[in-house]
């Protein structure tokens, strides 16, 4: 029986570090291969989208009984997947981004001048169509406080 003073078992865990670089737990294991969960606190994703993301076929884990297991490609990829996702690009868009990057992901995305000029075009469109409508939002919460 645990004593009232002793600290609850979880005070012992620490912080992950900040995105992209390897947790404590990866330092210590001679394995190159993590689990869904240590993935997942790694990269802050749910264990559903780690699971979306395999279904649509940007990673492929190891499988061994119900349990997933990711390689350094598939952590590679992984990242790819959200930079790609922080830039704004379509799964579909990253998808092909990560065919052409192939077996040689180094970590960076393959982009052409014009798909990131494309993109930068498409994103000032998105903030100005948002700025509108944020624009008519404030008109009619002016009118209505009136």
């Amino acid at each position: 029986m645990r004593s009232q003073n002793s600290a609850p078992a979880f005070s012992t865990l620490t912080p992950m570090p900040p995105a992209g670089e390897a947790p404590d737990f990866a330092l210590r294991r001679p394995d190159p291969e993590w689990t869904i969960s240590e993935v997942s606190r790694t990269y802050g994703l749910t264990l559903r989208a780690l699971r979306f993301y395999e279904s649509k076929g940007l990673i492929a884990p190891r499988r061994f009984g119900g349990a997933r297991y990711y390689t350094a490609r598939d952590r590679t990829r992984l990242k790819l997947i959200l930079a790609a996702k922080q830039m704004g690009f379509t799964l579909s868009e990253t998808a092909t981004m990560l065919g052409q990057a192939g077996e040689a992901a180094d970590g960076a995305l393959p982009l052409s001048v014009e798909t990131v000029q494309s993109q930068i075009a498409f994103l000032e469109g998105q903030r100005s169509a948002i700025d509108g409508a944020l624009d008519q939002l404030r008109d009619r919460l002016s009118i209505m406080r009136a």
